[in-house]
């Protein structure tokens, strides 16, 4: 697909803002993601990485998109407002952060449940798109989306432009991420291993030159990509991190024809084009 006006790429910046749920969602898998030390490293993010991504993101007059589960929603309502008067848009990432590959359609379709009311309840309005905790999805997952009228997901890694899933009502529009654009990958590390994508921790260097050098390829490809990258507060918001961060939005301001936008601008720009 093209994009509109001569675009030669979209960019959007996400924030899966899992905070300590994601460690206590663990406790099934091992009870030693319960402990102090691990809940700690979650709520670093919400305490710490969001208003310091915020301030960056307010810099550079950039508006991203962070996916909250309903539970840290309900934990952290100081931190969910501010980044809702910021008008950055808050995707559904889930209530209970639970692997959806681990669960039945009912339970699935009831954490979607009770996520939306709450979303209803907060914001007055609703999420229009998804992201799978875990990066992961159930054989049902894609008819719930359909079922609840979702416009996009950010899941699928099958390849790196806008496509449409047709499912019985809606076209959802596919924004695929990739792991190396994700930062849990190179940053996520626990002492506990328990993780099957869990490695060694990164220079903020090396991972630096990963996205730069994908953005750069995408770029020059023309081929009207998407560059969804993926992060998270517990670990981009560490102060080496943000730096790099910075760094890469500074290299990518030097590209006049690309489009930094929310990821629900890209989707309802795909809708058009791929109709």
């Amino acid at each position: 697909m093209k994009w509109p006006r001569s675009i030669r790429s979209g960019v959007c910046f996400t924030f899966d803002v899992d905070g300590p749920l994601i460690w206590r969602s663990k406790i099934r898998v091992n009870p030693k993601f319960g402990n102090p030390v691990c809940v700690s490293l979650g709520e670093f993010g919400p305490n710490i990485g969001v208003p310091r991504i915020l301030k960056l993101l307010r810099q550079y007059d950039i508006k991203a998109c962070f996916f909250i589960p309903g539970g840290t929603i309900e934990e952290y309502p100081d931190m969910v407002k501010q980044v809702f008067d910021e008008d950055h848009e808050i995707g559904f990432h889930s209530y209970s952060h639970v692997n959806p590959a681990d669960l039945t359609y009912e339970q699935e379709k009831e954490d979607f449940e009770k996520g939306l009311e709450l979303f209803q309840k907060v914001f007055k309005d609703r999420p229009y798109g998804y992201r799978s905790p875990a990066a992961d999805m159930g054989d049902q997952t894609w008819g719930l989306l359909d079922e609840f009228d979702f416009v996009y997901d950010t899941t699928m890694m099958g390849t790196d432009s806008p496509y449409i899933k047709q499912m019985k009502k809606n076209k959802i529009v596919v924004l695929p991420m990739h792991w190396m654009l994700d930062d849990w990958p190179h940053f996520g590390w626990n002492m506990y291993p328990s993780f099957p994508y869990q490695a060694n921790l990164q220079s903020q260097e090396t991972v630096y030159e990963i996205w730069k050098g994908e953005f750069d390829g995408m770029y020059e490809l023309d081929e009207g990509c998407v560059y969804v990258l993926c992060m998270h507060p517990q670990l981009i918001g560490r102060a080496s991190r943000i730096r790099m961060l910075e760094r890469l939005i500074q290299h990518m301001r030097q590209f006049p024809d690309i489009w930094i936008a929310k990821p629900i601008e890209l989707a309802r720009e795909a809708q058009k084009a791929l109709g």
